[in-house]
């Protein structure tokens, strides 16, 4: 069952920022790492989806759409990870080094 609420501030947002509200269960958004909280409201981090939930109580306040580069800055902080010691060619599946000084991060998704 998807029972998860969007408010109108988050409905008006997703238009402007042309992004797709898709159904979701708020058990599932739960699942998924927290990136931080702010003013009442858990910022939890959708990877395989590249989006950023701001969740307060059952209610999804806004959404907003990140890049791959940005995503994985948002989940390095959230795990208390130095975002300078990933491999940013690996985030996009192209490191071609043997012995690749930098962490291939895999992100849990």
């Amino acid at each position: 069952m998807k029972n998860m609420k969007y408010t109108q501030h988050a409905k008006e947002r997703c238009k402007q920022r042309d992004i797709t509200k898709q159904p979701i269960d708020i058990e599932d958004i739960k699942k998924m790492p927290i990136y931080t909280t702010e003013n009442g409201c858990i910022k939890y981090l959708d990877v395989k989806n590249l989006l950023v939930y701001y969740v307060r109580g059952s209610k999804i306040v806004t959404m907003i759409a990140t890049n791959p580069i940005q995503m994985v800055r948002y989940y390095c902080f959230s795990k208390d990870i130095n975002f300078n010691t990933i491999c940013r060619d690996n985030i996009f599946n192209n490191c071609k080094r043997c012995n690749c000084k930098y962490i291939h991060l895999q992100l849990n998704v």
